[in-house]
């Protein structure tokens, strides 16, 4: 953060305060150089005015004749010289002068004074005409030129750069530069001379129509190095006011990013600990400023986005379970448990359409906070059903006005749950049913909350939809396998109803031994399909009345194998080939058709094995009546262990015999015969 503050803030103060003082110093030499330009304007139109005042004080002492007075301080020689050529002198001397050039004396016939450089330098002849001769004055050049500007280096320049006056050295370079610059009447110049560099303005002055002395060019300059004097003391302590201040912004603004700080990095583990689904721990922030107001926002919404999770998180959990559960049943219990999870009421109920008789609904609800689930037969009216048919939204009712057959049930009203949040429930077409939430007098529903409700009984739409296609399937599978089991019994007159009693009599087994659902259900296919085999096995064999030659017997055996082989490209069927391969296999090993023995045989073909046997013997064969199923009973525990399973053996007593649990019996009119029975036994 310090780096952050010190790249964002201190380098672009800095570089911004080298930039200001960069141009500071730069708009100080331009102010400089325009005073110093406007001084060279100044300066030539003093000289006008003194070459003007001498020529006005030459007038008075000719007309006057009074000579003397300041004349004599401004001139070197003042006079008059008359058309003969004999010169009066007013003050100091008069040197022989030459002929002025013809165009001055042109101007002098015309009666126009004419001001021309003498042959010495900073001399400056002034003619002016009078009658019957010529005033001339020579100026001084002290007083011309002295005393008019101390504080800078001046210099007057006549036509084509000739220096008229000029104290300083080297001024060539001034020529030269005097020479290149532009046709401008003001402006800037910089030049080099024997004293160094200088820089400075000019300012042309037009003597030509006054006194016939074409153009002056005034140079004001100064040296080089005195603009630096000039700002040095600035430019010295401009550094150290811009250092003294960053350090300033930087001291109080690290105080204040470290006071910052603190709220921020609380707020930022806050922000980690919700991140951690953390949400109980809120931030604390005590600065008394905005941050303590961010603070109490931020927990504001984690409270939100907590409800608004663990809304959602519970929403997820039930839309996979009711979309992963088969049974409708299994979906009801779902929604009324979990939904209070969602949407804080006071009661659950869900309604669908009863099997019987027809019309009527069955409402099961359960109280929030109770165990408990109740049930009740209604019969919804036609305009009831079709309200909930045309409503795809929540329907809010108050059974106090608008009372409806399938929640004004007595134990509502007399528990004081007359408001209602009814959510239709739609089904391939038609109203498969209603998820309700109830409410008393003091809880009002929450807006967001029934907005999750109306998606989860979108969800729960989808599952009974799901739920009772795959009920029909089931139906139809099984119907598929139950007439197939028919089409195989029905090959003989002795096996008619064998496959599905011995199915209904393994089922019986297995949920006394409490399988599992899915275990049973594959019993149950496997149980129907287990004798398919038999559609290979001839007649005359399954129908002989004598006993079967080892040729015969082989033949019947092989069923189980035929049977395996005819279901072994259907994949769904893959799970139910053990039961239908192994199911005449025996605990000792002396079964067929692979010799497998104990818990080498796949469980359901044990379970199956049982309910086979038991069938087998007490159904009439053609070679022999079907036992009393006292006997069968005593035979089956009398095999437990090396025929069957004991375990399976000991449940189906449960069901058949269950004072004889566990008790052994020898049944003394039992031969060797019946272990070639347990051969091919069906």
């Amino acid at each position: 953060m310090l780096l952050l503050f010190v790249v964002c803030a201190l380098l672009p103060i800095g570089i911004l305060s080298g930039l200001s003082f960069s141009r500071l110093i730069g708009q100080l030499n331009a102010d400089r150089v325009d005073a110093l330009r406007q001084l060279s304007g100044n300066l030539g139109r003093s000289l006008v005015e003194r070459i003007d005042l001498v020529e006005r004080e030459l007038q008075l002492v000719d007309r006057t004749g009074v000579t003397g007075g300041k004349l004599v301080e401004r001139v070197r020689g003042a006079g008059r010289v008359g058309n003969s050529g004999e010169p009066e002198v007013w003050a100091g001397t008069l040197p022989t002068l030459p002929d002025p050039p013809e165009a001055k004396a042109r101007r002098l016939e015309e009666g126009n004074p004419v001001v021309w450089p003498g042959t010495d330098p900073g001399v400056v002849v002034l003619e002016s005409p009078a009658d019957g001769g010529v005033l001339v004055a020579v100026l001084d050049p002290d007083y011309l030129f002295g005393g008019i500007s101390p504080d800078a280096l001046w210099c007057v320049l006549a036509d084509g750069a000739r220096p008229l006056f000029c104290p300083a050295s080297g001024i060539a370079g001034l020529t030269e530069a005097f020479t290149a610059r532009t046709n401008a009447q003001t402006g800037e110049l910089a030049w080099s001379g024997a004293d160094g560099a200088f820089v400075g303005g000019y300012h042309t002055i037009d003597l030509d129509g006054t006194y016939g002395a074409g153009t002056w060019t005034v140079t004001a300059s100064a040296p080089r190095a005195d603009f630096f004097t000039a700002v040095g003391s600035f430019g010295r302590a401009f550094p150290w006011v811009i250092i003294l201040t960053l350090l300033g912004a930087f001291l109080i603004s690290h105080q204040q990013i470290r006071r910052s700080l603190r709220p921020l990095k609380a707020l930022q583990e806050a922000t980690k600990r919700v991140a951690d689904r953390r949400f109980g721990e809120p931030v604390r922030v005590t600065s008394g400023d905005e941050f303590e107001e961010l603070g109490t926002a931020f927990n504001a919404m984690v409270e939100r986005v907590e409800t608004q999770f663990r809304a959602l998180t519970t929403m997820n959990e039930i839309t996979r379970s009711v979309l992963a559960t088969p049974e409708i049943d299994q979906i009801v219990t779902t929604v009324l448990d979990r939904t209070p999870n969602i949407a804080p009421c006071d009661v659950v109920l869900f309604a669908r359409p009863a099997r019987e008789p027809p019309g009527a609904w069955t409402v099961t609800w359960r109280r929030v906070g109770g165990t408990l689930t109740e049930s009740e037969t209604v019969e919804p009216t036609t305009e009831e059903v079709e309200e909930l048919w045309t409503s795809s939204e929540c329907i809010l009712l108050d059974l106090n006005t608008s009372p409806r057959s399938y929640i004004d049930l007595v134990e509502f009203v007399k528990r004081g749950f007359l408001r209602f949040a009814v959510f239709p429930v739609q089904n391939q077409g038609e109203v498969g049913g209603l998820i309700a939430l109830g409410y008393g007098d003091g809880q009002p529903p929450d807006p967001e909350a029934l907005d999750q409700i109306r998606r989860l009984a979108d969800q729960v739409t989808v599952a009974i939809s799901n739920a009772s296609l795959l009920a029909e399937m089931n139906r139809l599978n099984f119907g598929t396998l139950a007439a197939l089991a028919r089409t195989i019994d029905a090959s003989s007159p002795w096996t008619h109803g064998h496959s599905e009693r011995v199915t209904t009599l393994a089922l019986a087994i297995a949920r006394r031994m409490r399988l599992p659902t899915q275990k049973i259900e594959t019993l149950r296919r496997g149980g129907l399909l287990h004798d398919i085999g038999k559609i290979g096995t001839p007649h005359a064999i399954l129908n002989k009345t004598d006993r079967l030659t080892p040729d015969e017997l082989a033949i019947m055996q092989d069923h189980t194998r035929v049977g395996a082989k005819i279901l072994a490209p259907i994949p769904q069927y893959a799970d139910i080939l053990p039961i239908v391969r192994y199911h005449h296999e025996r605990m000792d090993g002396k079964g067929y058709p692979d010799g497998l023995k104990g818990n080498e045989i796949p469980f359901l073909a044990r379970v199956l094995a049982v309910a086979d046997v038991f069938d087998a013997l007490r159904s009439d064969r053609p070679y022999r009546p079907g036992w009393k199923e006292e006997r069968v009973i005593s035979e089956i525990q009398r095999v437990a262990g090396t025929h069957l399973d004991p375990e399976v053996v000991e449940a189906f007593l449960m069901i058949k015999a269950p004072t004889l649990s566990g008790v052994r019996k020898s049944l003394p009119y039992l031969s060797a015969e019946i272990e070639d029975f347990y051969s091919w036994i069906d």
